[in-house]
């Protein structure tokens, strides 16, 4: 999961219209959604139940879409996702990191 803080730096000061019109900037981004989604695919079924807190199945959903529906993904979702459900997803997961690793976050 080392690859969610950075991708902030791809949005940081953007607005959804820069964002918009920012092919590589969109791109990385939904390659940072598409490696976080695949960590998730490889969680421990007990570990996710355990943690239903987070919305594993969805996540894994918007991988599939960038993956292989990539005509069908959608600016305006991968801003949300970027802007709002990750750093979400950063807090949550936060406490299930060693102590250790959490500088690398």
């Amino acid at each position: 999961m080392h690859c969610l803080p950075g991708y902030q730096e791809f949005v940081t000061g953007m607005t959804l219209i820069n964002f918009a019109k920012d092919k590589i900037r969109r791109l990385a981004v939904e390659r940072g959604i598409e490696i976080i989604a695949e960590a998730v695919k490889r969680l421990r079924e007990t570990f996710k139940e355990a943690h239903s807190e987070i919305p594993w199945a969805k996540i894994i959903a918007q991988r599939n879409i960038i993956a292989h529906e990539y005509d069908k993904v959608q600016v305006e979702k991968i801003w949300l996702v970027a802007t709002e459900s990750i750093p979400i997803l950063l807090k949550a997961i936060e406490s299930f990191i060693p102590e250790e690793y959490r500088s690398q976050m």
